[in-house]
């Protein structure tokens, strides 16, 4: 059997083009998983945040960052401080006092938390959103007591 230089030439190059989409889609997949569990951890430290802070949400990443420096807890999929920023916007300007109402009631509340990327990734019920939401109804009376 023999093959024709044009036909390897070609064989060849369809091979190295399956195998490096392969590898993109690969890598693409990793940091989307990546991203889903890094927003279960951002949720996390918000909550923590609310927790530790009488409901007051951050007012900046400098501040958040310095709860997540003094919690020294270890956030799901948050490697550090510096990919958290990379990867996601928060809303400083949220306020849970004074928006909490509406955020609850709104069958698809505005997000707090976003995707730089604007990926939609996330693992079912820790989301960052979900999870603060969660929290917001969890203590609804304290909150809008303002407390």
């Amino acid at each position: 059997m023999r093959f024709s230089i044009r036909t390897l030439l070609i064989v060849t190059l369809v091979v190295a083009a399956m195998i490096g989409g392969g590898i993109s889609l690969k890598r693409k997949l990793d940091h989307g998983i990546g991203l889903a569990y890094a927003s279960w951890g951002c949720g996390d430290l918000l909550v923590d945040y609310l927790e530790a802070n009488s409901n007051q949400w951050p007012s900046d990443w400098a501040t958040l960052e310095r709860h997540y420096e003094k919690s020294k807890k270890t956030y799901v999929g948050i490697g550090s401080f510096h990919y958290l920023q990379q990867e996601f916007e928060i809303d400083f300007d949220f306020n849970p006092v004074a928006d909490s109402k509406a955020w609850i009631d709104n069958p698809e509340p505005e997000r707090v938390v976003k995707y730089r990327n604007g990926s939609a990734a996330y693992v079912s019920g820790h989301e960052a959103n979900s999870r603060v939401l969660q929290y917001l109804v969890d203590h609804r009376g304290e909150i809008q007591d303002g407390g």
